[in-house]
């Protein structure tokens, strides 16, 4: 069977003992603070947090098909017949289709997949993490394609933040219905739909939220064979530990794996404080 590379961008959090292992390339978006540019593997979340409130214009952009090139040619060079890649959602970042556009720059870029996930960050580890066995040997590239895709589809991912004014900053809530929020003491259920954050409901009660998070998650329960939820807390381990007692008494089956970061670009967006879950069905 064919040799497949796996290619990453940054925003997905996977453990160095992982990249490793299955030798996946990372390509790293960038952080911009005023005329400042940095690469986001070359900054930490903890230098992110300490500007978060001080500095004004901090925001994030894609790779350039550049930096795509760099990563697939070198998986080719390392004996790799084909390469999947496996970015955030081109509904709120242009690194997809940087890296559609340097498969055109390369020899062989018709042996490039390039999955169209709609989900971000946290989202995109879980579905990955998924599909890492997959990666023995025994499966095409267009095979894996697919499969990424169908689980993709399968995949929910929904967030809530403490302080709302940095999706107030980043755009992705207006200032309006930001401000209404905050003084009404409400939390934003942040839900991606067909790529996009959108707010999908908003609650003034922990219970509330939870009950909106087991109900996206009881939707792939009934449909697919497995469910990986993957837990993210920020600064929120109480919440964390209440809700995962509730999801493993409703669904025993299902696979928690938790982690307590999101990564220097995702902290520009959203803060330093909240809390979320993904879901992959397969």
């Amino acid at each position: 069977m064919s040799k497949v590379g796996l290619v990453i961008d940054s925003t997905t959090i996977l453990s160095p003992e992982t990249i490793a292992k299955y030798k996946i390339e990372v390509v790293s978006l960038n952080i911009v603070f005023g005329e400042k540019t940095m690469s986001e593997k070359e900054t930490s979340e903890q230098f992110i947090i300490d500007n978060l409130n001080q500095v004004k214009d901090i925001r994030s952009s894609s790779p350039s098909p550049y930096d795509f090139q760099v990563a697939y040619e070198k998986l080719f060079a390392e004996g790799y017949d084909e390469i999947v890649v496996v970015p955030l959602s081109k509904g709120v970042s242009g690194t997809y289709q940087t890296a559609v556009m340097a498969k055109d720059l390369i020899k062989g870029g018709e042996h490039v997949f390039v999955v169209d996930t709609n989900i971000c960050n946290f989202g995109v580890a879980n579905l990955v993490e998924t599909m890492l066995p997959s990666f023995d040997g025994q499966h095409t590239g267009q095979q894996l394609f697919d499969e990424f895709q169908k689980r993709a589809t399968n995949s929910r991912l929904l967030f809530t933040v403490t302080e709302i004014k940095h999706l107030i900053k980043s755009g992705r809530i207006s200032r309006i219905a930001g401000t209404f929020a905050e003084i009404l003491h409400i939390k934003p259920i942040i839900k991606m739909i067909e790529g996009k954050l959108v707010v999908f409901e908003k609650t003034r009660s922990n219970q509330r939220m939870f009950e909106v998070f087991l109900e996206q998650i009881k939707e792939l329960v009934d449909t697919c064979s497995q469910v990986s939820v993957k837990i993210v807390s920020l600064q929120n381990t109480e919440m964390m530990k209440v809700f995962i007692e509730k999801l493993k008494n409703t669904y025993a089956n299902v696979k928690v794996t938790i982690i307590e970061h999101v990564n220097p670009v995702f902290l520009t967006h959203l803060g330093n404080n909240g809390f979320g879950i993904s879901a992959t069905g397969y």
